[in-house]
C-alpha cells in the first residue's frame, strides 16, 4: 500500500518527537549526574562542620586539662614534697606556652606515666607551639578565642598562687610578712593556699570561661549545620523531581516509538533501563552513605540528627506528593476521554498503580519518624507471602548484580522452597522490607559469594518462612543482639537499624522472628505469622473515576501554589459545569474572597508567605463564610480543635477525583 503524504508527515512528526524525547532525557541524566555532585559536595561539608567542633572541643578540653594537671602536680608536691612533681609542674606551664615541644598525642594520658615510669615520656616530642597559637589556627571568632584566652588568662593568674606555695614548700618568702612564720611549716601555707576558698574561686573562673566558650561555639555550629543541612534538603527534593521527570519523558518515549518502528523501542528501551538502573543504584548509594555517617555519630548527635531526618522527610513528602498529585489527576483527566480505548486505559491504569506506589513510599519516610506506629495506624490486607518473597528478591536483584560484576563472584538464589501456603492479614509494604533487610543481611555476611535459600509452610495456624544463607555466620554474643536498634558489626558502614525495624514490624503484625546461626556455616532467620481465613485481594484493573458532582453549579476557588495543580483543579471542575477561580497565593485568595463570594473554597496547606492555615482563619471573618476543603501533601497536620472545627473536609494528595466529588456532594448537600 502506497503511503500518502499525510502519512509521511506523520511518521516525520514522530521522528521529531522521538529524538526531542531523547535529548530531554540525555539532559535531565546529566542534571541527576550534576545533583549527585551537589549533594556529595553538601554532605563533605557537614562531616568538616563536624571536624572543627571536635577540634575546638579538644583545645578547650586542653586548656580545661593542662590547669587540672597544674592544681595536681602542685597539690602533690605540697603533700610529699617530691621535687619531681615540681618540675612537672614547670614543664606543664612550658608545654603550654610553647617553650619546650609539645608530646605527640598530648589530648591522651601523658603526666601519669610521666611521674610512675621514673621520667620516661610515653610519647616522642613534636615542635614547640603555644595552646594560644593552636587556637588562632583552629579559626576561632573573635568572640570566642576572647574567651578561651580569657580562660588561659585566668589560669595563668592560678599559677601564681600555685608558686606561692611551691616558694612556701622551698622555705621562700611568701605573703606580706616576707617570711613563713616559725611556728608553721612551709608545707602547711603551701597546703592552706591549694585548698583555700581564694583558689577555688580562682579555678571557677577558669571553668566559667570555658563553659561560655563551648556554648558560643555550640549554637554556632549548630547554626552553620542547619543551613547546610538546609541545602541538602533543596538537593535532595531536585534529585527526586529530576528522576520523576526521567520516568515520565521515558514512558513518552516508549509510547512514541513502539507506534514508529519495534526496533526503535528495543533499542530506546535497553538504554533507559540501564541509565534508570544507574540512577538507582547512585541514589541507594547516596542515602545508604547519609545514614551510616548519621549512624556513627555522639548519642547526642544521633538524636538532634534523626529529629531534623524528620522535618526533611516531611518536606520532601509533601513536595513529592505535589508531584504524584500533577501526574494522577492529568492521568484521570484522561481516563475521562478515553474509556472505550483499552491500550490507553491500561496504560493510564499503570501510570495510576506507580503513583499509588509513589504514595506508599512517601508514607514509608514519614512513618520511619514516627516511633508510636503500630497496628492501629496501619492498613493490613490478605497478601500472598510467595508474591512478596518474589518481589523483594526482584527488588535487591539490582546489587546482586553489582556486587557480582565487582568481585567477579557467584550469588545464588533458591525460591524452590516456596510453597502455596496460605494468605497472611499484613502490611504488604513492610513484610517486603523485612525481606529486603533480611536479605541485604545475607549478601553482607557472604562477601565472597554464596547462596540464599527461602522455605514456607504452614504448621498449626501459622505461615513460617525460613530465609537461610551460607555466609560467615555469627557468634553467640552478636546473635543475642543482632535485633537491638544501632547494634550492627559493619561500623561505620552498617546503621544497626534494618533487622531492628524488621523486629519492630514482625511484632507489629503479631508474629515471631528468630535466628539461628553457625561461625562458618551461615545464618537462618525464621519468621512466624498467623494464618487468614480470608481470600487475596485483588485489585480491579480498571480504575475509571466516578463523574464530579452532579447537578450541581458552584462557585469554587483554588489556592495552591502549584501551577500544574491549579490547572488540573480547573480542567476536571469546569467539566462540571462549576465557576472555578484560581489563585497560586494566600494572599491573592484572601482579597479576592472579600470582593467575591465562593460557595466552596479548596486550599493548600504549605504555602510561601500566607500559608493555608492563615487563609482558613481570613475566610471566617467573613460576613458569608464559604465551606472550605483542605487538600494537602503533608503526612501531619498542625490544626488545633479549633481549626479542626472551621474545615469541612481534608483530602490529602495525590487523590482520586471521585473522593473529591463525594465530599463536595457531602458538604453542599448540608449546606
Amino acid at each position: 500500500m502506497k503511503q500518502t503524504p499525510a502519512s509521511f508527515k506523520k511518521k516525520n512528526e514522530q521522528t521529531k518527537l522521538i529524538y526531542n524525547g531523547l535529548y530531554s532525557l540525555l539532559g535531565l541524566i546529566v542534571l541527576a549526574i550534576c545533583l549527585f555532585v551537589f549533594l556529595y559536595v553538601a554532605q563533605q561539608r557537614l562531616a568538616t562542620l563536624g571536624e572543627i567542633r571536635h577540634d575546638s572541643d579538644t583545645l578547650a578540653d586542653q586548656l580545661h586539662r593542662s590547669s587540672d594537671d597544674l592544681t595536681r602536680l602542685v597539690r602533690t608536691y605540697a603533700i610529699t614534697g617530691n621535687k619531681k612533681y615540681e618540675q612537672q609542674f614547670w614543664d606543664v606551664l612550658a608545654i603550654r606556652n610553647g617553650v619546650k615541644p609539645r608530646p605527640l598525642h598530648y589530648d591522651r594520658v601523658y603526666w601519669d606515666f610521666l611521674a610512675v615510669e621514673n621520667g620516661k615520656a610515653p610519647y616522642p616530642l613534636e615542635e614547640a607551639v603555644s595552646l594560644q597559637e593552636l587556637m588562632k589556627e583552629a579559626g576561632f571568632t573573635e568572640k570566642e578565642f576572647s574567651l578561651l584566652a580569657e580562660a588561659q588568662s585566668n589560669s595563668d593568674q592560678l599559677v601564681e598562687l600555685e608558686q606561692a606555695a611551691m616558694n612556701a614548700i622551698n622555705g621562700k618568702a611568701t605573703g606580706e610578712s616576707g617570711e613563713v612564720p616559725n611556728d608553721v611549716s612551709g608545707q602547711q601555707v603551701a597546703i592552706k593556699i591549694l585548698f583555700g576558698q581564694k583558689y577555688h574561686q580562682a579555678k571557677v573562673k577558669i571553668m566559667r570561661h570555658i563553659n561560655m566558650f563551648l556554648e558560643e561555639l555550640d549554637n554556632r555550629t549548630h547554626t552553620e549545620h542547619t543551613r547546610q543541612a538546609s541545602h541538602l534538603h533543596i538537593l535532595l527534593i531536585c534529585q527526586i523531581s529530576t528522576f520523576t521527570l526521567i520516568i515520565c519523558v521515558v514512558f513518552f518515549v516508549m509510547k512514541l516509538s513502539k507506534q514508529y518502528h519495534t526496533g526503535i523501542v528495543s533499542m530506546l528501551n535497553s538504554t533507559v533501563k540501564d541509565r534508570t538502573t544507574e540512577l538507582l543504584k547512585t541514589n541507594e548509594s547516596l542515602a545508604n552513605e547519609i545514614n551510616e555517617r548519621k549512624k556513627a555519630e555522639q548519642a547526642l548527635i544521633q538524636s538532634a540528627k534523626l529529629k531534623s531526618l524528620g522535618t526533611i522527610t516531611a518536606g520532601i513528602s509533601h513536595e513529592f506528593n505535589n508531584v504524584l498529585n500533577v501526574i494522577s489527576g492529568n492521568a484521570q483527566l484522561l481516563q475521562m476521554g478515553c474509556k472505550d480505548n483499552s491500550e490507553h486505559v491500561d496504560c493510564l491504569h499503570a501510570i495510576m498503580e506507580s503513583v499509588d506506589d509513589g504514595v506508599n513510599i512517601t508514607d514509608r519516610m514519614r512513618e520511619f519518624t514516627h516511633s508510636d506506629r503500630d497496628a492501629a495506624n496501619v492498613d493490613f490486607v490478605c497478601s500472598d507471602i510467595n508474591k512478596l518473597i518474589i518481589q523483594s528478591v526482584k527488588f535487591t536483584m539490582p546489587r546482586w548484580k553489582t556486587m557480582a560484576q565487582v568481585e567477579s563472584i557467584d550469588y545464588q538464589i533458591d525460591t524452590e522452597g516456596i510453597n502455596g501456603v496460605s494468605p497472611i492479614l499484613c502490611d504488604p509494604i513492610g513484610i517486603r522490607e523485612v525481606f529486603i533487610n533480611i536479605i541485604n543481611n545475607a549478601l553482607d555476611a557472604m562477601p565472597e559469594g554464596g547462596k540464599i535459600a527461602f522455605c514456607t509452610r504452614n504448621n498449626e495456624g501459622n505461615v513460617f518462612i525460613s530465609i537461610s544463607d551460607t555466609g560467615k555466620g555469627m557468634t553467640e554474643e552478636v546473635r543475642k543482639e543482632v535485633f537491638d536498634p544501632f547494634f550492627t558489626t559493619r561500623r561505620p558502614m552498617g546503621t544497626g537499624l534494618g533487622l531492628s525495624m524488621a523486629y519492630k514490624t514482625v511484632m507489629m503484625h503479631g508474629g515471631r522472628i528468630s535466628v539461628e546461626s553457625e561461625v562458618g556455616k551461615g545464618s537462618t532467620f525464621t519468621l512466624q505469622f498467623p494464618l487468614t481465613t480470608k481470600t487475596v485481594d485483588v485489585p480491579s484493573k480498571e480504575k475509571i473515576p466516578e463523574p464530579l458532582t452532579k447537578d450541581l453549579s458552584l462557585n469554587i476557588l483554588v489556592v495552591d501554589d502549584e501551577e500544574a495543580i491549579c490547572k488540573i483543579m480547573d480542567s476536571a471542575l469546569s467539566k462540571q459545569s462549576h465557576k472555578v477561580k484560581t489563585v497560586n497565593n494566600g494572599t491573592e485568595a484572601i482579597e479576592l474572597s472579600k470582593n467575591q463570594h465562593f460557595d466552596l473554597v479548596l486550599c493548600d496547606l504549605a504555602m510561601p508567605k500566607v500559608s493555608g492555615y492563615d487563609v482558613v482563619k481570613a475566610l471566617h471573618k467573613l460576613k458569608k463564610v464559604p465551606r472550605i476543603g483542605i487538600i494537602t501533601g503533608w503526612g501531619d497536620l498542625d490544626f488545633t480543635e479549633e481549626d479542626e472545627e472551621k474545615i469541612d473536609f481534608i483530602i490529602r494528595k495525590p487523590f482520586d477525583f471521585s473522593i473529591l466529588s463525594k465530599h463536595i456532594n457531602d458538604v453542599i448537600g448540608t449546606a
